[in-house]
């Protein structure tokens, strides 16, 4: 290409180009000064200038390749004009430039390029712009749009002024050319330009109104036409002869010996399938079949280890490195384990697409060489497990527990052969008994001869079949006997062809029946057609109706489609039970149909015998419960590898002194972090900024980073890709299976990175506890665990953990963490053959389900490996009838084992020129003949059999690909000659013939092949049709590799082609669609055709398309491969013009238009799948349409125009709004005006809105009665609750910012309770919850106190700690003590075993021993050293040696260590070695006066397992033993009566319905109790104490009728007296209370009845309308005020004094003005004592009472005793003054009135 230099230097040959020194050098110049934006980088970009030669013109031209930097920049200054003319004489030059490599990530050159296409789409060129834009934004510059996309986003973190506002222009120019190709070239802009990424930059940016509203309309425009372009959705539905074995092949295991696969010299004993004649009998039939499969696996398994073994290249095997067993995993199957492999070398292998370790898949084990193998199949498989190399697996037969050594190493090699398929045919063959075999007269002998009917049919006349609805007969039906054919109508007579009808006769009239159908000749149809015949005349072959149909299917595809029809073939009105046994359904139709879900409803409709339901509920509950508790300890070990485990984990492996040491130096469950210094105690003001640090310091990408939302926006834009493991583990994991697996496993690192460090809860002390940085932490724990952990003698040895340097601290953390795991290891081991027994019996009662379940049903539906898995139910179920679908593709071995001596007739269906039986090892294949199937063997044996002859599927153009090319006779229905042509297409079928090589990709364990143009092609090419108007559903992309099919689905976005399938041809076999687009891939130099050499895949291929069928390969190296049929399909092809070097593309608007499509870029002359002329039709509205010519929406009923309106309004403005939207009639008016409101505000708001119903959004300007403005709008209601922070005093004292609404006593106090408590330890709660002092919470530290028996205290902070509630850790040398701490231990009675040759105790070993030490010195020489023994006769030798380690020995600590006569004894507990008279005298002081166990001098451990201190120890056993009696109290029933006598009166309170629930929760604590501790005792008796003190409390409040009460500036509510004292009520039914909370209860308690009193007193004299003094008012005030805050943070609390003098002046004031009134209780019990009628009860002027016995008139006069005024009367009459006191007994009159009388 010959560019012209514009800028017209001139210089010689050779001469340095200016253009590149003023870029280069001066630039560089430039740069320092800050603001030029050329770079370094871009400067080096100009380097790769080429030289330009000099022109004899004057002009310097240049040849070149591609556009510089230079040349593109130069390019976007130049006017549109000067741009089209320079890009029309240059495209190609042009287009490179959007894909160019060395500047495409460039921002700057990705600007000069926009501001190029913005010219570009400025200029008048129409029919070149858009073609040139359509190129652009299509997938094949997805390069340029994914830079173009990033640029974009970057745009929002430029910080530099100028560079700013250039980007703003720069996004105007991107919205024009938006606006350009979503108007023109919709569907392409739709899919590829970045609208999201433009509108989501500009929202951020600080843009101008116009940008914005410019986007807006952008925005409008791609919503509108991506719904116009949306299509509806459719569902779519989706293989030596007369030597004698050496040995009976049942004595065969299935899995081979190690000899059998370690050496290629044994040769195995084969013989091969014969395939014309017969077999000998059943045995030399089973023996071939089975040598032979078996084979077909192990020989690839063979070839590829010793392959590998002697260091060749290997292809059958996969092998992994640095295998290990991690960890058990419970399945319901029984115990499997968790393998953990090296994947440094797999870091290529995408999992989600490989087949490598597939469910079934088998694996071989070996550290040895191969010369011992482990075997072990994939149970559970996960991409994100396997990422980092994790599989589960179940072992393969006995394993001992060295196998399962994590330590351990192998080698693991993977067999690419389905293993669990061939264990399960295999062991059919070898469960088959050939005495009940049927049809061996076909199978063995191969007779040729007249097939006689079924067995069922024999006996007596032939039976009739009514076949009217089968047949669809159409003349009156006649009865219809299948054996005689002259009782049958004729084949026009009926809806099937000839051949269908030869094909059902056979079927139904004969025992053994084969039916071949070629391609489209309607295989399922039949079958489907003989299911209906045979379930409508099931009471002619099984009266009973117990032997279901069984239906054997190769593939879960085919099992899917053939159950399916039968399904919607209803039979005598209803529709036929059918049953799916196999792989994972993909069918929704099919899923009810899982045997799962048939067993599910048996249950739920309760159909299952009882006996048995119970059976497998109960064996299921122990499956589970015993699966959970392995999972548990499953879990446990974990934590090993995964986290630092807790002190509380590892002190069951932990020397006591250890623990104690551990448990003192930190917080609760952070000892071993801090001790390991993974965590450290730090100030909360002195963590630095280091210690913060975050893990994205270290580069770490984030979801909200734009590269990766960007990535994860490309990975969800294109088509799914079916994972190919998954599909395959589809295949072959049955729903049952399912069930059996572990739940979902999520892979866990040892160190999690999190977001802040972690840090424990803040409380009150000063120092805090913090983590250390993440990346830190990472790195110590593996520096530290690499270390070798210390041996047991290292660790007894050591005094004090604490003091250890670093190094050793995880030498003896790795300590203790083996022994932990050695600990779990043990008890799994022990429970793992109980497990698996549980589990077979598990199976056992689901089998038995399972047929129970199947009774009844019509068909029952499995693959041909479903059927041998299921071998149990075919020996139970007895089907009289199998049908075999796909049967040509499937191995004898699998359909022989689908029978069962109950089978009477066998029905094959497929076709043996297809797809065959592809057996793993080819050798086989060749020389063994063990890819012939059943079906191919007795047709090759003159058997009889029916072809179907007539297609109904190809248009007569494609079937004439195979006809007469494959097939010699096959018909077309005259169906097929009735359909449409392939709109846009000039040819139904089409050859494009191109020269394009293949590339070959090396995957990570196959090798593809992949044809980038042809890729490119297709796709292209389908988008077209999809612009045809055609549904994706109806379109299917086939190729012959799975490379391919992965190149085109990354090519295909999932908005333009969902639902379009793309497959290869090995998984189309027995499918269709209306148009099928086919790559070959095969092209290259060798001209090597590998899979399209193979007659059965170009069968399968050509033979799958009804209407339209394009396919694209390498035609001219097809044509020299004659050993293929591809010469005379070509050439019949060429007859008929269908083959060429591009494709002929037809407008459906402008036929005369044709465009040949050759490569894939022409498709962008049809950008909208017309043409490229502009489609210029007139619209409703006027106006015209703007887009390429597009064969959718012809009508433009779709269309809608985004012209302006510009209709003049009503208002006199014109309309702004688009076209479309005005439609019908233009809505109200958008241009802004300003109005003023009712409210006299003036706003903007839209002309046609009506300014009386527009809210104002000014803000209120009215003061609220706060003081403070109304925070709400002006048309809204002012505010109700003012939200202004304000600060407030709070009644406890603090100060708080709250919201101006708040009152005080509502808020909560959230400050610290800073108290110190009786124990000594911070209160640890707020201000609230302690209620201001009153009542604190719990003290929670720990006790930290060793009790008697040697255990820490283990509960919160106590004053007299409880029982120890920790494992019992009495022991002896005979066993160890089951109980807890605190129960009493059972004496051992086995035979002491402390004996010397001096001394023997005779007493029991619980007893206490009747000899005496042996103080003679021991004979004995050390192992070690041969030195003599320093110990005592009788006792374990010392391991220190007096010579070897003198300055060990004779280190002074007692004092006659030195003696060189000196007897040692070494304590068995911590292996310290002692001068035996000085420990004698230690082990033997009581002056400490405790009772507790004797510890080592040295490091504290409990002395216990020593004999010769064995009577000091059982002694101090005794002692405590008496202890743990006094601690128990026994007779919990007479406890209980107490407290029922006790709370009576309180049960009876009934309207305190709390109090009634503490009383039972109480009682219910003592339900199960046999014994209970005196700290239970004391809290129930204080409960006993102070519950009815708070009922009499509640009972005086409820006599207060009022709300509240005014006391000076104190207002008591009584709501809020009766709250209080039901926090003290929650107070006092604690179970527990400590020392200091009864006291504060109590305090409480007083403090309550104190205000009560005085309100009580308050309500009186309100009550009595008396006016206080103003002294005694002061008074009364006061102390309310003062019991009010008394106890309330830093105020006295109240004694009992205050209590007294409170009480003293309530007595007093109450005397002064006569209130002293009674209460209810107090007048009750006066009156049932004093024992008066009612009407006997006076009072005085004041209000104090007196009664007047006998007949309660007035007789005589006193003075009251109160107040000194006159009482009673004379005759009858009271002194004036004096009346009836009603209130007393409730009188209505005096005892001695009229009324009285009168009452008489």
């Amino acid at each position: 290409v010959n560019m012209t230099d514009r800028r017209g230097s001139q210089r010689r040959e050779g001469e340095t180009d200016p253009t590149r020194r003023r870029h280069g050098r001066g630039n560089r110049h430039r740069s320092g000064g800050g603001d030029d934006r050329r770079t370094d980088e871009q400067a080096r970009y100009d380097r790769h200038l080429d030289h330009r030669p000099h022109s004899g013109d004057g002009q310097t031209q240049r040849s070149v390749t591609y556009l510089s930097w230079q040349d593109i920049t130069e390019l976007a200054n130049d006017d549109s004009r000067d741009i089209v003319k320079l890009i029309a004489t240059n495209e190609v030059t042009f287009l490179k430039a959007f894909d160019d490599k060395k500047y495409g990530a460039n921002p700057l050159f990705l600007k000069h390029l926009i501001k190029i296409l913005y010219k570009l789409v400025k200029s008048d060129e129409e029919d070149y712009k858009t073609r040139i834009l359509a190129r652009i934004f299509s997938p094949d510059y997805a390069i340029f749009n994914y830079h173009l996309s990033r640029t974009i986003q970057n745009m929002t973190i430029e910080a530099n002024t100028r560079i700013m506002s250039e980007n703003m222009q720069y996004l105007d120019y991107l919205i024009d050319i938006g606006i350009f190709v979503v108007d023109r070239i919709p569907t392409t802009a739709i899919s590829s330009f970045p609208h999201l990424i433009l509108k989501d930059t500009i929202d951020k940016l600080n843009s101008s109104q116009q940008l914005v509203k410019k986007m807006e309309e952008l925005s409008l425009m791609v919503s509108i036409t991506r719904v116009e372009l949306t299509p509806k959705k459719s569902v779519t539905a989706q293989t030596m002869a007369n030597v004698q074995p050496p040995e009976d092949f049942k004595d065969l295991d299935i899995l081979p010996q190690p000899n059998e696969i370690n050496s290629l010299r044994t040769k195995p004993y084969l013989r091969p399938n014969i395939v014309q004649g017969p077999y000998e009998n059943w045995e030399h039939y089973l023996d071939v079949q089975y040598r032979l499969l078996r084979e077909d696996f192990i020989g690839p398994l063979r070839s590829g280890i010793c392959s590998f073994y002697n260091g060749e290249r290997y292809s059958d095997i996969r092998v992994y490195e640095n295998v290990h067993v991690v960890e058990p995993v419970c399945l319901l199957s029984g115990l499997g384990f968790q393998l953990k492999f090296d994947t440094q070398k797999l870091h290529k292998v995408h999992w989600e697409h490989s087949k490598r370790l597939i469910f079934g898949s088998l694996l071989c084990l070996s550290n040895d060489d191969f010369h011992n193998i482990i075997f072990v199949s994939v149970v559970k498989r996960e991409s994100a497990m396997l990422t980092e190399g994790l599989v589960i697996v179940k072992f393969e037969g006995i394993i001992n527990n060295s196998v399962l050594n994590p330590e351990t190493e192998y080698i693991m090699v993977e067999s690419t052969a389905y293993f669990e398929a061939y264990r399960h045919i295999l062991n059919g063959l070898k469960k088959l008994n050939p005495t009940c075999m049927p049809f061996q007269n076909y199978i063995i002998s191969c007779n040729a001869q007249k097939i006689p009917p079924p067995c069922y049919m024999r006996a007596g006349v032939s039976p009739h079949f009514n076949l009217v609805d089968v047949l669809k007969v159409r003349s009156v039906p006649k009865p219809i006997s299948v054996v005689n054919l002259s009782t049958w109508p004729s084949w026009n007579l009926t809806c099937l062809d000839q051949s269908q009808l030869n094909a059902l006769q056979s079927a139904l009239g004969q025992e053994v029946s084969i039916i071949q159908g070629p391609p489209g000749t309607g295989k399922t149809f039949i079958g489907l057609k003989i299911v209906e015949a045979l379930l409508v005349n099931r009471l002619i072959w099984d009266q009973d109706k117990s032997s279901p149909i069984l239906v054997v299917c190769y593939t879960n595809h085919a099992l899917d489609q053939f159950l399916e029809g039968i399904k919607n073939n209803w039979v005598n009105g209803k529709e036929p039970t059918v049953v799916r046994i196999g792989g994972r359904c993909k069918s929704e139709k099919l899923k009810e149909c899982a045997l799962t879900n048939r067993v599910k409803q048996c249950s739920e409709d309760r159909l299952f015998p009882k006996s048995l339901h119970k059976q497998w509920i109960d064996v299921k509950k122990r499956v589970f419960g015993l699966k959970d508790y392995m999972g548990s300890i499953i879990l446990q070990m974990n934590k090993c590898s995964e986290t630092i485990l807790e002190l509380s984990e590892l002190s069951t492996v932990m020397s006591k002194v250890h623990l104690n040491q551990l448990q003192r130096a930190s917080e609760i469950g952070k000892e071993i972090n801090v001790w390991l210094g993974l965590w450290f105690p730090s100030s909360e003001e002195q963590l630095t900024q280091e210690d913060h640090q975050l893990s994205d310091v270290e580069g770490l990408p984030t979801a909200e980073d734009p590269e990766i939302r960007e990535s994860n926006v490309e990975e969800d834009q294109w088509v799914t890709v079916d994972e190919e493991a998954r599909l395959l583990e589809d295949d072959r994991m049955s729903d049952e299976e399912e069930m059996y697996l572990p739940h979902a496993h999520s892979v866990n690192n040892t160190v999690t990175v999190n977001k802040k460090p972690q840090q424990s809860p803040k409380d009150d002390m000063t120092w805090t506890v913090v983590q250390m940085d993440d990346r830190k932490r990472k790195q110590k724990i593996a520096n530290g665990l690499g270390n070798q952990p210390l041996t047991e003698q290292e660790v007894g040895a050591i005094k004090d953990v604490n003091l250890l340097p670093g190094k050793q601290k995880w030498m003896l953390y790795k300590y203790w963490l083996l022994k932990f795991r050695e600990t779990k290891q043990h008890s799994l081991t022990c429970l793992a053959q109980e497990y698996d027994a549980l589990c077979e019996e598990y199976t056992s009662l689901q089998q038995q389900r399972n047929i129970f379940a199947l009774r009844q049903v019509d068909v029952i539906g499995m693959t041909t490996t479903g059927a041998s898995k299921h071998h149990y139910l075919r020996q139970n179920i007895s089907s009289r009838i199998v049908i075999v679908e796909e049967a040509a593709e499937v191995f004898e071995a699998h359909i022989v084992t689908s029978l069962s001596p109950s089978v009477q007739q066998l029905i094959m269906i497929g076709d043996h020129q297809q797809l065959k039986p592809n057996p793993n090892n080819y050798v086989l294949e060749k020389e063994y003949n063990f890819n012939v199937s059943l079906f191919e063997r007795l047709v090759n044996n003159k058997m009889s059999f029916v072809t179907l002859t007539t297609q109904h599927r190809m248009r007569p153009e494609i079937a004439a690909l195979i006809h007469p090319h494959i097939y010699a006779k096959l018909l077309n229905s005259s169906n097929v000659e009735k359909y449409e042509h392939i709109k846009g297409i000039g040819k139904d079928l089409f050859l494009v013939d191109h020269s394009i090589f293949e590339d070959n990709i090396a995957g990570d364990d196959m090798y593809s092949h992949v044809n980038a143009h042809e890729a490119r092609y297709i796709v292209g090419l389908c988008h077209y049709l999809l612009k045809q108007g055609y549904k994706p559903c109806q379109i299917t992309i086939l190729t012959m590799y799975r490379g391919q099919v992965l190149e085109m689905k990354c090519k295909m976005k999932r908005a333009d082609f969902e639902g379009v399938r793309v497959a290869v041809v090995d998984d189309y076999q027995g499918e269709e669609n209306d148009i099928i687009l086919l790559s070959l891939v095969r092209s290259n130099a060798e001209r090597n055709i590998g899979f399209l050499n193979s007659i059965n895949r170009i069968c399968v291929s050509l033979s799958r398309a009804k209407m339209g069928f394009y396919i694209i390969g390498n035609f001219s190296m097809l044509r020299g491969r004659d050993d293929t049929v591809w010469p005379k399909i070509l050439i019949d092809m060429e007859q008929k013009q269908c083959v060429g070097i591009a494709l002929p593309l037809y407008c459906q608007n402008h036929p005369k238009i044709v465009t040949l499509i050759k490569t894939a870029e022409d498709f962008s002359k049809c950008p909208e799948g017309g043409c490229s002329q502009k489609c210029e039709a007139r619209l409703k509205c006027g106006h015209t349409c703007n887009r390429v010519c597009h064969p959718y929406d012809k009508e433009h009923e779709k269309y809608n125009c985004h012209r302006k309106c510009n209709k003049k309004l009503p208002c006199r403005h014109q309309c702004i709004r688009k076209c479309f939207e005005c439609s019908e009639r233009c809505n109200p008016c958008l241009t802004k005006v300003f109005r003023e409101l009712q409210c006299r505000h003036t706003i903007e708001m839209n002309c046609g809105d009506d300014s009386m119903t527009t809210s104002c959004i000014e803000k209120c300007k009215k003061v609220l009665s706060c003081g403070h403005l109304c925070q709400e709008n002006c048309s809204q209601l002012c505010t109700t609750y003012c939200e202004t922070p304000l600060l407030k005093e709070l009644p406890c004292g603090h100060k708080v910012l709250t919201p101006c609404c708040n009152l005080p006593n509502d808020i909560v106090c959230n400050e610290p309770c800073s108290t110190k408590l009786d124990c000594g330890h911070p209160c640890v709660g707020t201000c609230s919850k302690c209620h201001s002092g009153r009542l604190h919470v719990q003290c929670s530290s720990p006790c930290d106190r060793t009790l008697p028996c040697g255990h820490m205290c283990n509960f919160p902070c106590t004053s007299n700690c409880p029982p120890c509630s920790q494992q019992c850790s009495n022991f002896c040398n005979h066993s160890r003590c089951p109980k807890k701490c605190h129960e009493s231990c059972d004496s051992c009675t086995e035979d002491c075993p402390w004996q010397c040759e001096h001394f023997k105790c005779t007493k029991r070993c619980g007893e206490l021993c009747d000899r005496v030490r042996c103080d003679m010195p021991c004979m004995k020489r050390l192992k070690t050293c041969q030195h003599p023994c320093i110990g005592l006769c009788g006792e374990p030798c010392p391991t220190l040696c007096r010579e070897c380690d003198k300055k060990s020995v004779t280190e002074i600590f007692f004092g006659d260590e030195d003696d060189p006569d000196a007897r040692f004894v070494q304590l068995q507990d911590c292996m310290h070695v002692f001068e035996f008279n000085a420990l004698d005298k230690w082990m033997e002081d009581k002056s400490a006066g405790e009772v507790q166990f004797k510890a080592c001098p040295k490091c504290k451990t409990i002395i216990r397992r020593h004999l010769r201190y064995g009577n000091i120890v059982k002694s101090t056993l005794k002692d405590m033993q008496s202890i743990k009696e006094k601690q128990l109290v026994v007779g919990v029933v007479e406890l209980k009566k107490k407290l029922q006598d006790a709370f009576t009166k309180i049960m009876g309170t009934k309207k305190f319905v709390h109090i009634n629930e503490a009383v039972l929760n109480m009682h219910k604590s003592l339900e199960n109790a046999d014994t209970i501790f005196p700290q239970h005792i004391n809290a129930i008796q204080n409960q006993i104490v102070l519950l009815p003190q708070i009922v009499r409390l509640l009972d005086m409040i409820d006599e207060l009728k009022c709300e509240r009460l005014q006391f000076g500036s104190c207002n008591i509510v009584i709501t809020k007296l009766k709250d209080e004292v039901q926090v003290l009520l929650a107070a006092a039914t604690k179970f527990i209370l400590l020392e200091q909370q009864l006291h504060e209860v109590h305090n409480e308690l007083r403090r309550i009845l104190c205000l009560v009193k005085m309100c009580d007193l308050k309500f009186k004299l309100c009550k009595s309308q008396c006016a206080l003094t103003t002294g005694d008012e002061n008074t009364l005030n006061t102390l309310v005020l003062f019991v009010q805050t008394s106890g309330m943070r830093n105020q006295p609390v109240l004694t009992e004094d205050n209590e007294k003098e409170v009480v003293a002046t309530i007595k007093q004031i109450s005397i002064t003005y006569s209130v002293c009134g009674l209460s209810s209780t107090e007048r009750i019990a006066i009156v049932k004592a004093i024992g008066l009628a009612k009407g006997h009860w006076f009072k005085c002027p004041n209000g104090h009472f007196y009664c007047i016995g006998e007949c309660g008139g007035a007789m005589e006069t006193a003075k009251c005793p109160e107040c000194g005024h006159m009482i009673g009367g004379q005759s009858h009459a009271l002194v004036t003054g004096n009346e009836l006191a009603s209130e007393i007994d409730g009188a209505m009159h005096p005892a001695w009135s009229n009324t009285a009388n009168l009452a008489m």
